[in-house]
Parts: C-alpha cells; sequence; structure tokens
C-alpha cells in the first residue's frame, strides 16, 4: 500500500475491490486480506469486457500516475497530451473534466516556474515543448535503469 495515497484514493480502490470480489475475481479472507491470482488481469477484462456489452463504457488506462502526482511530476505525463492538444479523450466541463482542467492549470503553472514556459506562454503546449518533456521522461528513465542495474548511463549524442 501506498502510504502516501489519499483518503479518497483509497475509497476508491476499495470500491473497485469491492465490485472484484463480487464478480469472483478477488478473493477476500476474513481477516480482510485479498487473494489476487496470476490471471488477474485477464479475468479483469473479461468481467469489463462483458459489462461493456449491456452497458458500454470505453475504460482505458491512460496515466500510471494520478493527477496529484501528474502536476508534479518530470517528463511527459497525459495531463500533457491534454495540454499540448494530442490526446484524443473530450473533457466535459463538470466532474471529472473540471478536475482535469483545474489540474492542467496547475500543471502549466510547474512548467512555468521550472522555465519550460515563459509566464506569458498560455495554453497549449508546443510540441518542441512536448518533445522537451518526452526527453526529459526518458533521460529520467535511463538514470533509473541505470540505477537499479549499477550500470553507467551515458546520453546518446550526435555522431
Amino acid at each position: 500500500m501506498d502510504p502516501s495515497a489519499s483518503a479518497r484514493h483509497l475509497d476508491a480502490f476499495e470500491r473497485r475491490l469491492e465490485t472484484l470480489r463480487k464478480a469472483r475475481i478477488v478473493e477476500t479472507f476474513r481477516d480482510g486480506s485479498s487473494l489476487i491470482r496470476d490471471d488477474f488481469l485477464d479475468k479483469v477484462d473479461q468481467h469489463f469486457a462483458k459489462l461493456s456489452k449491456h452497458a458500454p463504457t470505453i475504460i482505458r488506462k491512460l496515466e500510471h500516475r494520478d493527477f496529484e502526482k501528474q502536476i508534479s511530476a518530470r517528463g511527459e505525463t497525459w495531463l500533457d497530451h491534454q495540454l499540448a492538444g494530442t490526446a484524443t479523450e473530450q473533457l466535459g466541463v463538470a466532474g471529472l473534466g473540471a478536475d482535469v482542467r483545474a489540474a492542467m492549470d496547475q500543471r502549466m503553472d510547474v512548467h512555468r516556474s521550472r522555465g519550460l514556459l515563459a509566464q506569458a506562454d498560455a495554453n497549449p503546449l508546443t510540441s518542441a515543448q512536448l518533445k522537451t518533456l518526452q526527453q526529459e521522461g526518458m533521460d529520467l528513465a535511463a538514470q533509473s535503469f541505470a540505477k537499479d542495474t549499477g550500470r553507467r548511463y551515458k546520453p546518446l549524442e550526435p555522431g
């Protein structure tokens, strides 16, 4: 369990887990622990495919980080694609759409504070700025991989 997870996040997780319990995808024991089997992801995919036939809803994982972490994250995020206009998802004006728009505004402030954008720059992000964020993400991933493997990271240079 992530100790920094908010109560709201934990509540949403518990609701999802309860749905999976009812579908007999997750087994829960008396002590509150749960058993998640090796075929968990396949069973979840099958479950939601079956549900979508009755009430079609497209569910895709667009980002591995929640909004709070995307706002201050280094590198490229799903929010950046929304800001650059390259995302294909349409946002509503209320509810989750409003939350995403607020997160996008905060993300732009973070970009300004890091010097990626001038104070006068407005949305959307340019393709060059998005490419800078993508490179930053690749550099961070390479450095993390180097640290995990004990190997040295040397960025590729022209020539």
